[in-house]
């Protein structure tokens, strides 16, 4: 993390974490990228299939680092939008993305095809590590559609990018029946929504709030 940010990054997909690893440290980290550099940190939820995560409550067995105010949880659905057997989710869940049967790219050495055989440099993955970079990639399309209107009061309340785009994130999601939050945690604010988001942005109307 400090590497990415002496080095002016602006979004990451962070694919690790584990019980009981909260740091002070780190957490103070991690907020300093989100308020101080603006940056989008995006974090698998993990899959231990414990869907009762809470920071605040220590036997919960929260995973670290989604776990910081400052890190995006990313839980994982199947391609029905149901959620994955193995995947945790919580409290501080924020989205959920696709996670299982990902074409993926993996270890290995590369072969040059046989006739009418292709090489394969590729494998079907499963894991919220999986569905994190869906939110990665996400983001990074929201960033790059940005189009800034100082008179919309969208941008007059915040000037962090990064809150903006979260915010919109937050309400364009698909709700999947719920509305705000899911009331289940497993979803979080919703399955993203890549259309929704950008035209969103391209015609914002709606008031954001500082959420981090």
């Amino acid at each position: 993390m400090e590497w990415c940010m002496n080095h002016d990054l602006q979004i990451t997909s962070n694919s690790y974490g584990g019980y009981g690893s909260f740091t002070q440290a780190q957490r103070d980290q991690w907020q300093q990228a989100f308020d101080q550099f603006g940056m989008i940190n995006i974090a698998s939820a993990g899959n231990d299939s414990n869907t009762h995560m809470n920071p605040n409550d220590p036997n919960s067995k929260q995973s670290y680092p989604s776990g910081y105010p400052a890190a995006i949880e990313i839980s994982a659905i199947d391609e029905s939008n149901n959620f994955a057997n193995f995947t945790n989710y919580g409290t501080k869940t924020e989205f959920a993305a696709p996670g299982v049967r990902i074409l993926s790219t993996g270890p290995g050495t590369v072969k040059k095809p046989v006739s009418g055989t292709a090489a394969q440099t590729y494998s079907l993955l499963q894991g919220t590590s999986m569905a994190a970079p869906h939110v990665t990639g996400y983001f990074a399309l929201a960033l790059s559609k940005w189009r800034f209107h100082p008179c919309s009061d969208m941008y007059m309340q915040s000037s962090k990018k990064n809150e903006v785009l979260r915010t919109v994130a937050q309400k364009t999601a698909d709700k999947m029946g719920f509305s705000g939050r899911d009331p289940n945690n497993g979803y979080g604010y919703g399955v993203i929504d890549c259309d929704s988001i950008v035209k969103k942005l391209l015609n914002p109307d709606i008031t954001t709030t500082t959420i981090a």
